[in-house]
């Protein structure tokens, strides 16, 4: 009796389907003449994003690695994403080999979270984006990630959180004042929290 092949294991969507389910933006999806998107009836199949650590980026060059000789069969597809910034799917012919290359990997993680667990990690500071191998005894861990250097490390500490809604702050930009006071929203949250001092 012959095995069933690793992707049966697995319900993925169409890319049509996904698409439509999610209505997200799509950066980088072909169109035929008539507009309707090339691979809308091909598989979604291993996920990744902008915040992936570093053992998701190690299986993600795996598995391309295995692909490369099957590129008529597979791309990559990604979505802007309101929590992470962008999410990106490995998008595979149905009944192809590098769906099948997917589909084992996938499986394989499952039962060991490495495909290749003699590959160097590579962590991305959580402040700036720089990648930091993890045998670099110089960068920090923090709560919320790793940092190139103290510097990094207190930087996004700082700007965290709103000091007077709490809402966190991703990014410094001429939107988010910063003080001595702390860091703010907006204008109308730094108001406010001078209120609440006055009032002290």
């Amino acid at each position: 009796m012959s095995k069933a092949p690793a992707s049966d294991k697995f319900d993925f969507s169409t890319f049509a389907q996904y698409a439509d389910q999610r209505n997200l933006s799509l950066h980088n999806a072909e169109t035929d003449e008539s507009g309707e998107y090339v691979h809308a009836d091909w598989l979604m199949t291993f996920e990744y994003n902008r915040d992936s650590g570093a053992y998701t980026q190690a299986n993600l060059q795996v598995i391309r690695e295995e692909l490369e000789p099957h590129g008529d069969d597979w791309t990559e597809m990604d979505f802007n994403h309101p929590a992470c910034g962008w999410i990106a799917f490995i998008v595979c012919k149905p009944d192809s080999k590098a769906l099948e290359i997917v589909a084992e990997a996938m499986c394989t993680i499952e039962d060991f979270p490495l495909l290749d667990e003699h590959r160097e990690l590579v962590f991305h500071c959580t402040r700036c984006g720089e990648a930091n191998l993890s045998s670099d005894d110089d960068c920090p861990w923090g709560a919320e990630g790793r940092y190139c250097n103290e510097e990094c490390h207190r930087d996004h500490e700082k700007k965290g959180e709103c000091e007077c809604c709490g809402t966190r702050v991703l990014e410094c930009d001429e939107d988010h004042l910063d003080n001595d006071h702390g860091m703010f929203c907006d204008d109308e949250c730094y108001k406010d929290h001078l209120d609440e001092i006055a009032e002290d």
